[in-house]
């Protein structure tokens, strides 16, 4: 069940609020083509066979995950069918044992975000003692689902270049991706970036008021890349689990914490004194615009209890100064030569000092502060959890003001957003082919705008 909240307060600040709670989401899976999942993890299924090409019924499978060591069980059904429809993206390793035959062991089980991987093991007979090890090959195809679909994995995100460190602007290497508008939307197959569907680790990350992600296209990104573990695109043709688009789909998975600690550190600098001035500026004799842009955070993660339960945490900033250079003189020359623009001026005081105030260069930033914490574990040897809590807050002096002619008021305006994201998630195995999903979550954004006065003036 989901309920989603919005409203505009009467101060002109806009709010958006989305509360979902999964209360009770028992998915029943009593054949291969049943499951359903995707939000935020992936699924395997397959059918245990002997040398013999039989199915074997009763058989335990047991998926190992390499990073935390947190474990699944199932066991073969009649039919040697059996599933794992919620696993945390991420390397895994399975055995498959049965009483009579040796221990088949796959390695190298790689799961990803919104995708299904189908086995087949065989059993050879022999002693349970002894272990036969293979390495599972990735499929080329999901064969389960007829959506299309792509997954920007870790490699993509950790090696390709990106101006800006949105990682949403990895969604333009999926095939049908286009840009829509200058402020971040992406068009899929032609379809209006307003019809987008995005979430996070299976939460709501979408402000229903403006149609557009939390936190909005003008802010430099919502969640740090560095969280980011991987994410799907789905163009056409996904499950309705997803809902609520007529667009694309992002499927976002951040990362989590592991048995082992690690941490990262970065800087980055982008600074125009670095760079020399263009021949057309040299030219005309205009300077070199200053622009200095800084990136910079760190990210750590490890083992609260081995095994059990497992932390992240993450802060990234952004300073980026920027002056807006205002020169009226293209405007002015609509009236006439220099004596027509004086005498103009002359009777127009009001307008000669807005114009006065609002020439020439004037300070604007771009300033960003995220911080992403996310804890996860095992509850019971029947249910895991997952929580995590993004903060985002940008505030930009001047931001709106972006043309070289002066408003009168444009120099006063800030652009800027502030949003919370937080979900809970539990996952709960009743039996070999009944789960549920229970999940809590909660977005809100604020979004700076012009005050009253300039508003009823316009």
């Amino acid at each position: 069940m989901e309920i989603q909240l919005s409203r505009r307060s009467i101060l002109g600040v806009r709010l958006a609020a989305l509360l979902a709670c999964g209360l009770i989401s028992v998915a029943l899976m009593p054949s291969p083509t049943a499951g359903q999942s995707g939000l935020g993890s992936g699924r395997v299924e397959g059918t245990v066979t002997d040398e013999s090409g039989a199915t074997v019924a009763a058989a335990t499978i047991t998926a190992h995950s390499d990073a935390t060591g947190l474990t699944a069980v199932q066991t073969s059904d009649s039919s040697g069918h059996f599933i794992f429809p919620y696993l945390s993206p991420g390397t895994y390793h399975m055995s498959v044992e049965k009483a009579g035959f040796k221990v088949t062991q796959l390695d190298s089980v790689v799961v990803t975000v919104g995708t299904t991987i189908s086995l087949r093991p065989q059993l050879a007979v022999g002693s349970t003692d002894m272990k036969v090890v293979v390495t599972a090959d990735p499929p080329l195809v999901d064969t389960t689902r007829s959506s299309i679909s792509s997954v920007v994995g870790q490699g993509s995100i950790e090696n390709l270049p990106l101006n800006g460190r949105d990682f949403t602007d990895f969604v333009l290497l999926t095939p049908g991706a286009t840009t829509d508008g200058e402020f971040g939307m992406v068009s899929f197959n032609g379809i209006s970036g307003n019809f987008n569907n995005y979430t996070v680790d299976g939460g709501n990350n979408n402000n229903a008021f403006f149609s557009q992600q939390i936190g909005r296209g003008t802010v430099p990104f919502q969640f740090s890349e560095d969280i980011v573990q991987e994410f799907q695109v789905n163009t056409t043709g996904y499950e309705a689990e997803f809902g609520q688009s007529g667009g694309g789909l992002v499927n976002t998975v951040t990362k989590s914490g592991g048995n082992d600690i690690h941490g990262d550190a970065y800087y980055y600098i982008l600074d125009s004194a670095l760079n020399a001035n263009d021949s057309i500026n040299n030219q005309l004799g205009i300077a070199k615009a200053p622009n200095r842009r800084q990136q910079f955070g760190g990210t750590v993660g490890g083992p609260l209890k081995k095994d059990k339960l497992f932390y992240l945490a993450n802060y990234e900033g952004q300073l980026r100064n920027e002056p807006v250079t205002i020169n009226d003189s293209s405007a002015l020359q609509t009236l006439g030569d220099a004596a027509a623009q004086s005498t103009f001026l002359a009777a127009n005081p009001a307008v000669a000092k807005i114009l006065a105030d609002n020439s020439g260069s004037f300070p604007r930033s771009f300033n960003q502060n995220t911080a992403f914490v996310k804890l996860s574990g095992q509850l019971t040897p029947k249910n895991t959890f997952t929580a995590s809590y993004n903060y985002q807050k940008f505030r930009s002096p001047h931001g709106y003001f972006n043309t070289p002619t002066s408003t009168g008021d444009g120099l006063i305006l800030t652009d800027g957003s502030t949003s919370h994201f937080f979900q809970f998630t539990v996952l709960t195995t009743l039996s070999a082919n009944v789960f549920n999903e229970a999940r809590f979550h909660f977005a809100f954004t604020s979004t700076c705008q012009p005050p009253h006065r300039l508003r009823r003036r316009r």
